[in-house]
């Protein structure tokens, strides 16, 4: 929370206007009840700037710098009270409507519904005090303004909480939002209005009200451990996955749920199911898929409660063409007028070499590129290589250089005593020829950032048939990247099929710019609805569901 001298010089300007203002009221002794409530109101909240946090009976309040300028903007009228000292209708509705933000994924409790309630019934009928009347104006006003900043740009920082997180928040004047609203009486419509606009978000949305409608006393009994499962089995575990597949849906109802044979049913119910969460689809029982089988409905709800959050973070809406990467699905999609025209499978970083979340425009390919190694893989794998075996570079086409630019030259590798050379004081780098070898393929696609993360081809086309597809650096290697180079390049011409394979197959590189750049967007969702309405669920590869699920817990 900002200190008290930097809101201070933050709303420096109004507080002057405030204080010109300030003898005019006093000399003026007012005794209406709506300029003496104007007199509390501006005592309370235009001191406390210069003194210290503004609270209410104990309770901070969560958005002072918000609630102050909401009031600088209103002279100091009351927001939610009228002129005869009763609440106005709104904000009945507003509490209404606090206790139902759980539909948002949020927690009704941390927003002070039963706390605003008990001080709307104080003050009912005219009943309320001066000073009654005063606090519940700030505190409904603070509650309103903390809310709307959480379904504008979510409860949590991503950048905090990740560290490799760039957010890109949606920007609104809420201050002056609630002014607006609060001369309408459309508080909770405004409040909609600034949820997110895409689309998943809302169905997100539905399947959380879903999921919350199973009662807990119906999901039969987890599937014990042991040996893997397949079509033929037969064990008595069996009838357990049987119940536990009709549970998710997987399982037709006419079933038999008895039976401990591993047969056709339950094989095609195990391969939609693991469709359905991005599991290896081989119809076999282990133990990822006995994890996944046996979460409840209660973990599903806080997964979909975790990627609502996530949804805050986006932007307010990505343009109609533009390149997106689900890092937790190790998928590519191209958009082109709002339609998916192009899929593919990709890779994406380790859990210890994590794929960043970020946004950025591409603007040029390279095509059969030279791979220049980032100094923590030429630290952390080729150095200790070099070690090992000060010839074992030559076969895959990587070069030792020493300086830069015009200072530039090859070393030979067998000249340098490696066992001399530590981590720190490592005085090479490394680049590898364009080639079959090349870590990096036939092909790059540049869309400059502070992490050097870009999506490129690679020689290792077996690792595409896995389900979980996390083995790279941090760069994202995509299945089928001469269609994508194709794609981007349609504007142009002279950039035909036949010539990109060419250009992919030279033995130096050649940079290529796009007719037109393109936004790129890498994001990291766990949970969404698809097209067909099938609520999607991801493996949380890197972890990052927990550590936010834990943040968002926390009292605000």
């Amino acid at each position: 929370m900002p200190t008290s001298r930097s809101r201070t010089a933050l709303l420096a300007p109004l507080l002057l206007v405030a204080a010109l203002a300030w003898p005019l009221l006093a000399a003026g002794q007012a005794t209406d009840p709506a300029e003496l409530f104007t007199a509390a109101l501006r005592d309370r909240v235009g001191l406390p700037l210069t003194q210290g946090e503004l609270d209410v009976d104990g309770l901070s309040l969560r958005s002072q710098d918000e609630v102050t300028k909401l009031y600088l903007l209103r002279s100091f009228v009351p927001a939610w009270i009228d002129a005869n000292g009763r609440a106005i209708e709104a904000a009945g509705r507003f509490v209404a409507y606090l206790r139902d933000v759980s539909a948002e994924g949020l927690v009704p409790e941390q927003y002070r519904p039963d706390e605003l309630g008990r001080r709307l019934d104080a003050v009912a009928d005219g009943r309320g005090s001066l000073d009654q009347l005063v606090d519940l104006d700030l505190l409904l006003s603070d509650t309103w303004l903390t809310l709307a900043g959480h379904l504008l740009r979510g409860r949590v920082d991503p950048e905090k909480l990740y560290g490799q997180w760039l957010a890109t928040p949606r920007e609104r004047d809420l201050v002056s939002l609630l002014d607006t609203a609060l001369a309408s009486g459309d508080l909770v419509a405004v409040l909609g209005e600034l949820e997110p606009a895409y689309p998943n978000y809302a169905l997100l949305r539905d399947a959380l009200a879903r999921l919350r409608t199973i009662d807990p006393a119906s999901e039969p009994p987890r599937v014990g451990t042991g040996f893997a499962l397949r079509l033929g089995d037969e064990d008595e575990r069996v009838p357990s996955i049987r119940r536990r597949l009709r549970f998710t849906g997987d399982f037709p109802e006419g079933g038999n749920l008895d039976d401990t044979r591993f047969d056709g049913l339950v094989d095609a119910a195990l391969l939609r199911f693991q469709a359905r969460h991005g599991l290896e689809a081989d119809g076999i029982f282990g133990r990822g898929t006995r994890a996944m089988l046996n979460r409840s409905p209660a973990d599903l709800v806080r997964q979909v409660e975790a990627n609502m959050e996530r949804y805050r973070w986006l932007p307010q809406a990505p343009e109609s063409r533009h390149l997106r990467v689900n890092i937790a699905d190790f998928r590519l999609e191209l958009v082109e007028e709002n339609e998916v025209v192009m899929g593919m499978d990709v890779i994406v970083g380790r859990k210890y070499r994590q794929t960043p979340v970020f946004s950025g425009k591409m603007t040029y390919l390279v095509f059969s590129p030279y791979w220049h190694l980032p100094p923590t893989i030429a630290r952390e794998d080729i150095l200790p290589r070099l070690k090992r075996d000060p010839n074992s570079l030559a076969e895959d086409g990587i070069r030792v250089l020493q300086g830069w630019g015009e200072n530039e030259r090859e070393i030979d590798p067998t000249s340098v005593d490696w066992r001399r050379i530590s981590p720190r004081n490592l005085p090479y780098h490394f680049r590898q020829d364009p080639g079959p070898q090349n870590a990096l393929g036939r092909v790059k696609f540049m869309f400059p950032n502070r992490f050097s993360v870009y999506l490129h081809d690679t020689p290792a086309k077996q690792q595409f048939d896995r389900a979980q597809r996390d083995f790279s650096s941090g760069c994202i290697r995509v299945e089928r990247p001469a269609d994508l180079a194709t794609q981007l390049l349609l504007e142009d011409p002279a950039w035909t099929p036949e010539r990109i394979g060419e250009a992919m197959n030279r033995k130096s590189e050649q940079t290529v710019n796009l007719p037109r750049s393109i936004p790129v967007y890498l994001y990291y969702l766990t949970a969404w609805v698809d097209g067909s309405g099938e609520l999607q669920l991801r493996e949380d590869i890197y972890e990052r569901d927990k550590l936010l699920l834990e943040a968002l817990a926390k009292d605000i």
